[in-house]
């Protein structure tokens, strides 16, 4: 990146009328919205449909489908064909009609365990016809990739609601015909995380499924597919078909049986499947937290979840049913989000996290008990701003002192500490002489506010308050709210705005 000066590096207060968009983090919009109240996710009482398996790779504690789609290329099963059996077809597409030309047909057998015994693989011809030949006795599963088009990977026999298909069963000497009419599908994978944990979710204790609801049943799922987890909370899923009118979008769920502290059930957004795509659909398993009597309605409980987000972002800790019971109170009477979200940053207790992280990360050592109460007095009174009290460590005597004692050394630190770049000894002297005419506190200003650095500091609140990173739009949005309000406000935005109150609800449930 290019040097910035003194004259780019000048503060430019932009109208205090922000406009919100829908690409990213909006300004504050009312209340928190339930997720029972928007379409396509599960309410209270839900009930699911769940067809007992019979695919083995249709099982939690069995392989993905990836086993059985990357046999061709590492194949672990058999391949000797010594039977006198066969598997006939033709195959055709949904979509046009027309005979899949190319397809590769994969013909497999299992163990009980779900790996691969035998495999075989041919490739349609150009009317969509294939042949299997050799085939002992025994009961196959084919699998029939559009190597050459979009309609991706199928097993035959599928269906929406039955993905993985049926089996072929074959004798001794029998011909049998398989034709198939492939429909457009794809891959859906992703992540399993948990709140409030230091590691992937165990896999020995957590799977997940794909679920489509019931076109014809309220609040009613049929699952699709249950897929185990691996080390690092991953999921995928090859023969996932593409929605339907009838059956618009998908959802995953995740299912916890090893943490009495985090919901047996969570979910993630809905999503679409087209043919051959490829989607991420994440999940996170939420925290359980207590209700709050007399606010049992569905804003009620959206409203708890968003409290305990802010106590754990803010604060650290999650709070007891009578702290959070006062600011429960204040969202279902209509206080608007943001006088909320103001009241953590400005809390006392909130303050002397800040001040005490000042003194860690800035100056290296722990707060001495007078510094601690001079700024938070200050604070209270109005004085300084919580974030005040960064900018003025970074231009104190003791950081010029810890970091080689001259203004030269003063502005390299400065690079790597709030550029986290090194520079260059032109850029050093620059800022060194301006150091020295202007001091150390202008020089600050300058750094702390400068686009790069505004930009970064909204990064790692996107991460910590959204669990994402910006978007350009929505990064060039909230640099300049920083840059009009301050770091105060855009805490206080990022967290009184829809997108904030959603994923509380996805982080926070009670119990």
């Amino acid at each position: 990146m290019k040097k910035f000066t003194a004259a780019i590096a000048a503060i430019v207060i932009v109208g205090a009328g922000f406009s919100a968009t829908p690409a990213f983090a909006t300004e504050p919009v009312g209340q928190p919205v339930p997720l029972s109240a928007q379409s396509d996710r599960p309410a209270a009482g839900y009930t699911e449909t769940i067809t007992p398996a019979t695919h083995p790779l249709d099982l939690p504690k069995g392989a993905t489908d990836a086993a059985a789609a990357k046999q061709a290329a590492s194949p672990n099963g058999s391949t000797d064909a010594v039977g006198t059996g066969s598997i006939t077809g033709r195959v055709v597409s949904s979509v046009s009609g027309s005979p899949v030309s190319g397809a590769d047909v994969a013909v497999l057998t299992f163990t009980a365990d779900g790996d691969v015994a035998f495999f075989d693989t041919v490739t349609a011809d150009g009317d969509g016809r294939y042949t299997v030949p050799g085939l002992t006795a025994d009961t196959y599963w084919l699998q029939f990739a559009d190597v050459k088009g979009s309609l991706g990977l199928q097993w035959w026999g599928a269906t929406i609601l039955n993905p993985y298909g049926t089996s072929v069963a074959v004798a001794d000497g029998q011909a049998r015909t398989a034709d198939w009419t492939m429909s457009p599908s794809g891959v859906v994978q992703g992540t399993v995380t948990c709140e409030q944990c230091t590691g992937a979710p165990d896999p020995a204790h957590t799977s997940v499924s794909i679920d489509v609801p019931d076109p014809n049943q309220a609040n009613h799922w049929n699952r699709v597919a249950e897929l185990p987890i691996d080390g690092d909370g991953n999921y995928i899923s090859y023969v996932i078909f593409a929605n339907t009118p009838s059956y618009p979008r998908y959802l995953t769920f995740a299912f916890n049986d090893g943490s009495s502290v985090h919901s047996p059930v969570s979910f993630g957004d809905p999503f679409v499947v087209t043919g051959n795509g490829k989607v991420t659909s994440n999940v996170l398993i939420s925290h359980l937290i207590n209700p709050i009597p007399g606010f049992g309605d569905e804003y009620g409980v959206a409203d708890n979840s968003v409290v305990n987000a802010l106590y754990y972002d803010f604060l650290n800790r999650l709070p007891s049913v009578g702290e959070a019971t006062g600011w429960v109170r204040l969202l279902y009477n209509g206080t608007p989000p943001s006088a909320v979200a103001d009241g953590f940053v400005n809390s006392d207790e909130y303050r002397l996290i800040r001040i005490d992280a000042a003194y860690k990360n800035i100056l290296g050592r722990g707060a001495d008990a007078k510094g601690r109460a001079d700024w938070l007095n200050n604070m209270k009174a109005g004085r300084i701003t919580t974030d005040d009290i960064e900018t003025s460590f970074y231009a104190s005597q003791e950081y010029l002192t810890n970091h080689g004692g001259t203004n030269t050394s003063f502005a390299a630190a400065l690079y790597k500490d709030l550029l986290h770049r090194d520079g260059s000894p032109s850029d050093w002297a620059f800022w060194g002489n301006l150091a020295a005419t202007r001091g150390r506190d202008w020089v600050i200003k300058q750094f702390w506010n400068e686009r790069e650095t505004i930009g970064e500091r909204v990064t790692l609140m996107y991460e910590k308050y959204l669990g994402r990173t910006p978007d350009a739009e929505g990064l060039q949005h909230w640099v300049n709210v920083a840059l009009a309000i301050g770091d105060s406000g855009l805490r206080s935005g990022l967290t009184s705005n829809q997108e904030y109150f959603i994923r509380a609800q996805y982080r926070y449930s009670e119990v």
